[in-house]
């Protein structure tokens, strides 16, 4: 049982080595370019991480783990406005340790927030959630992929000043 869990996991993150250099691209843009391959690395060891943990701890046979694109869009964005607030004269490896902080900090937080919602069983709460709005962040977000591939492919950043206003 073990050797199979842990060949699927393996075999899942080999695919989700493709996800985590375009989703990490998206994130280090600008003058934060030269720290991709090493936040490319960071990204990685992280999925492996992951991947491992829900093929061996699952109470699912059949779960797998995969980096999602939404929390990637709005961290992005998050990151922009958090280097946007640094004074000027902040130099690139402060910029980079900032964000490499944001990141683990939002994703320990939601970590500690989802076990907490899976533990309390309040799960089913996600119901009450309107489809409009549900479909509404879903778009938005998509948006989002989809300019921040753009500017991933156009060398243009994705930032708040950018986006177009409706």
């Amino acid at each position: 049982m073990l050797p199979t869990s842990l060949l699927t996991g393996g075999l899942i993150y080999v695919l989700e080595v493709v996800f985590a250099v375009s989703f990490t691209a998206l994130v280090y843009t600008n003058e934060l370019a030269s720290y991709l391959p090493l936040a490319v690395g960071f990204t990685l060891l992280g999925d492996a991480v992951l991947c491992g943990i829900v093929a061996v701890l699952s109470s699912y046979r059949g779960a797998s783990a995969i980096e999602q694109d939404v929390p990637v869009a709005i961290l992005t964005l998050t990151i922009t406005a958090v280097l946007g607030t640094l004074p000027a004269g902040t130099t690139a490896d402060t910029k980079f340790a900032t964000v490499l902080i944001v990141i683990v900090l939002t994703t320990l937080s939601a970590g500690v927030f989802f076990l907490l919602l899976g533990y309390f069983k309040l799960g089913g709460l996600v119901r009450f959630l309107p489809y409009p709005v549900m479909g509404g962040f879903l778009a938005g977000t998509g948006w989002l992929v989809v300019k921040g591939g753009f500017g991933v492919m156009l060398e243009m950043p994705l930032s708040w000043q950018n986006l177009p206003h409706f």
